[in-house]
């Protein structure tokens, strides 16, 4: 089955709107790259992102029962990326908003490549309104 970059990027939100990694697990690519501007060094390999991505999702769920916080996943554009789609992912408490532009790679119908970035500006996006469940 072919899978376009759009598919792949609504799987992705679908992850992240539901906090759950098992639903994009089967779109990453075995020699799949996480890398994000707030983490050090990438993450290489799907079998080592899962468990961080689940850890992640752990801690996101312990801190919206704890704060009320919220998570959300959103389709969009931005001019800096040539009008390509992408998601913003946007964390919201009582004390903050915080968006972050999420990129991906496809390769052979897989997600190869996930970019964490705060440049360019989430805030200049084109957003879409899209947020998969």
């Amino acid at each position: 089955m072919h899978f376009t970059e759009k598919y792949l990027l609504i799987q992705l939100a679908k992850t992240w709107n539901n906090l759950d990694a098992s639903l994009i697990e089967h779109f990453l690519a075995e020699d799949f790259t996480y890398e994000s501007q707030w983490v050090i060094a990438p993450i290489q390999g799907k079998d080592n992102f899962l468990p961080y991505l689940k850890s992640k999702f752990q801690a996101i769920e312990t801190a919206i029962k704890n704060s009320g916080m919220k998570v959300y996943a959103e389709l969009a554009t931005h001019p800096d990326l040539y009008e390509n789609e992408c998601i913003v992912l946007t964390q919201t408490s009582m004390q903050e908003k915080v968006s972050v532009l999420i990129v991906i790679e496809v390769r052979s119908d897989q997600i190869s490549r996930i970019d964490i970035c705060f440049i360019p500006d989430p805030e200049t996006t084109i957003l879409s309104g899209i947020q998969p469940k």
